[in-house]
C-alpha cells in the first residue's frame, strides 16, 4: 500500500527575480522533486503562527538567503501551515563550481511556547540534549546560472541525461536533502561530534553494519579514496532499483554521468537518522511464471525496512507466504513452489526495523519566560561540478 502522505512542500517563485525557473521544464522537474520526498515522509509538523498565540510579545522572522541575490531575506511572522515546509526558489552565479546551495534560518521571541514552537515544529526531539529529532520551517535553494565564463547549461529532463550539461534532478534532490536536515542539522551533526565518523544506527545498517564516514565539516558522505561510497539506488527518476550508484549526498554534481543521480539507500538512512518518519512506497513488485508454473516474486527493498510476501485471491484473504525479508537496498526475490491453481494475487508488506533510542535530556524551561533564539545555515562545499 501507498503511505498517505502528511508533509507538503510549498514551492515558492516570488524571489526568482532572474528567471532562472522561466526555462521550459524547470518548474515541472522542481514539483516531481518535491514530490518525491511528499511521498516518503509521514512525520506531522506543527503550524507556525505568530498572530494565533493571542500574544503580541510572540513574533518571528524566517532568514533564508535571497536565491537571486544572496542578500538575507526577513519574512516577518510568515504563516507557514501545519505539515508544510515552505521552499524559496531561483538563480544566481555561484562561486566556483557550485550547482546549488541551500539556506535556511530564523530569529524568534515570545515566551517559552511558541519559541519552542518555531525551534521545533512540534519534534520533540530537536530541543533534547543530543538532538534526536529536525523540524525546520523551509528555506531557500538556489541554481547556478554561469559556469566557466558562460551560462550553465541545465538538463530538466527527469529521466534522460544529456552530455555537458548539469542534471538538475540529482541537484534538486541533494539541496532538498540538505533543507531536510542531512549536513546541516543538530540531530544530524550530533551523530558525529568530532566529525569523521557518522553513528546513526539506520546509516550503519544501510551501509553494511558499518558506521560511515563523513566530511570534516560534517556535510556530506565521504568514502575513502577512490572516491565517494556506491551504493544501491532507490529506484526513481527512471534509475532503476538497487543500480549502483555513488551516493546522492556527496560534495559533488557530475556532468555527463550515464545516469540521473538519485538517492540511495544510504541517503534515505541518512534522513531516519536525522528524525524524519519515512515510510517506502509498497510498489514495484514484479511476478514472472516459470516454465514449470512456479512463481517469482520480486520486491525492491530498501534497508532498516523488512518485507513480507502475500498472496490471496477472491474468495481466500490475503496471508504471509514468505518469510521475513530484510531489506538491503537491492532487489530481492521470493520463489512461490505452490501457486494456486485459480487465479491468485501477491502483495507485500512492509515494517521499519526497530533502531536503538538515543539517550536525550530536554533541558526545563518556564513555560512564562521570554525567550529569544536564532539560527541560521547554508549548505557549504556542496554540489561542486566536475
Amino acid at each position: 500500500m501507498q503511505p498517505v502522505s502528511s508533509i507538503e512542500i510549498d514551492l515558492r517563485y516570488e524571489y526568482d527575480t532572474g528567471g532562472f525557473f522561466e526555462q521550459p521544464g524547470s518548474k515541472e522537474a522542481m514539483r516531481v522533486c518535491a514530490d518525491f520526498f511528499e511521498n516518503i515522509l509521514t512525520d506531522s509538523l506543527s503550524e507556525i503562527n505568530a498572530a494565533a498565540t493571542g500574544k503580541v510579545q510572540n513574533s518571528w522572522e524566517a532568514r533564508p538567503k535571497h536565491p537571486a541575490t544572496g542578500n538575507t531575506l526577513i519574512l516577518a511572522n510568515l504563516i507557514v501551515p501545519a505539515d508544510t515546509l515552505i521552499i524559496y526558489l531561483g538563480g544566481r552565479d555561484l562561486s566556483g563550481g557550485t550547482a546549488g546551495l541551500a539556506t535556511s534560518g530564523f530569529s524568534v521571541g515570545g515566551f517559552t511556547d511558541f519559541v519552542d514552537q518555531v525551534q521545533s515544529r512540534g519534534q520533540a526531539g530537536v530541543l533534547t540534549s543530543p538532538a534526536t529529532d529536525f523540524g525546520p520551517w523551509g528555506g531557500s535553494i538556489t541554481f547556478d546560472t554561469m559556469l566557466d565564463g558562460g551560462p550553465r547549461i541545465w538538463n530538466f529532463s527527469i529521466t534522460e541525461t544529456e552530455p555537458g550539461a548539469t542534471n538538475f534532478v540529482g541537484v534538486a534532490l541533494h539541496e532538498l536533502c540538505h533543507l531536510l536536515g542531512i549536513g546541516v542539522s543538530d540531530s544530524w551533526k550530533d551523530l558525529a561530534p568530532s566529525g569523521g565518523i557518522f553513528s546513526g544506527e539506520a546509516s550503519r545498517i544501510a551501509n553494511g553494519g558499518v558506521e560511515p564516514r563523513v566530511t570534516g565539516d560534517k556535510g556530506h558522505w565521504i568514502g575513502s579514496s577512490p572516491g565517494p561510497y556506491v551504493l544501491p539506488a532507490y529506484g526513481s527518476f527512471g534509475t532503476e532499483h538497487g543500480y549502483s550508484q555513488r551516493v546522492l549526498m556527496n560534495a559533488t554534481s557530475r556532468a555527463g554521468q550515464p545516469e540521473i543521480e538519485v538517492l540511495t539507500d544510504l541517503d534515505i538512512a541518512g534522513l531516519i537518522d536525522v528524525g524524519w518518519e519515512v515510510a517506502v512506497p509498497a510498489q514495484g513488485m514484479t511476478t514472472e511464471e516459470f516454465s514449470n508454473g512456479d512463481r517469482l516474486i520480486t520486491i525492491p527493498t530498501t534497508s532498516n525496512f523488512t518485507y513480507r510476501v502475500q498472496r490471496g485471491n477472491l474468495v481466500t484473504p490475503f496471508s504471509n507466504l514468505s518469510d521475513l525479508i530484510v531489506g538491503d537496498g537491492t532487489l530481492k526475490t521470493f520463489v512461490d513452489e505452490n501457486p494456486p491453481a485459480m487465479k491468485g494475487f501477491y502483495r507485500f508488506t512492509i515494517s521499519r526495523q526497530a533502531a536503538a533510542g538515543a539517550r536525550a535530556v530536554r533541558q526545563a524551561r518556564d513555560p512564562n519566560q521570554f525567550r529569544t533564539f536564532s539560527d541560521s545555515w547554508e549548505s557549504v562545499g556542496c554540489c561542486q561540478h566536475e
